[in-house]
C-alpha cells in the first residue's frame, strides 16, 4: 500500500499505522499517529489493534520482515491488514 494511500485512510481514521520496530527505534523517530507494538510484543497484544478498522504495518523497510510477520499473525485473528510500501526510512527520506 503506497504511502499516499496509508497517510489518507489514517486521516479519514479508517486505519490505523502500526509500527512494529523495537520500541528503541520507535522513540528515535516514527510516523506521526504510530502506534508502537513491537514484533515481540505483538502476540500478546494483538488485542490492541482495532477490529473494525483496517490495520496498516510498517517497520525498518523494504527488505525488512517484521510488518510481514506482523500481517501474518494479525491475519490469523481476522483483521484487515496491508503492509506500506518501504518503511520508516523510507517516509522520513520524503519528509
Amino acid at each position: 500500500m503506497s504511502r499516499e494511500e496509508v497517510a489518507a485512510l489514517v486521516k479519514k481514521g479508517r486505519a490505523v499505522l502500526l509500527d512494529v520496530r523495537p520500541a528503541v527505534e520507535f522513540q528515535a523517530g516514527h510516523i506521526p499517529r504510530a502506534i508502537s507494538i513491537p514484533i515481540d510484543e505483538l502476540p500478546a497484544r494483538v488485542s490492541e489493534s482495532p477490529p473494525d478498522k483496517r490495520v496498516i504495518t510498517y517497520c525498518r523497510g523494504a527488505y525488512c520482515l517484521f510488518a510481514d510477520e506482523a500481517i501474518a499473525l494479525l491475519r490469523t485473528q481476522a483483521f484487515d491488514v496491508a503492509r506500506m510500501e518501504g518503511g520508516w526510512p523510507e517516509w522520513a527520506d520524503e519528509r
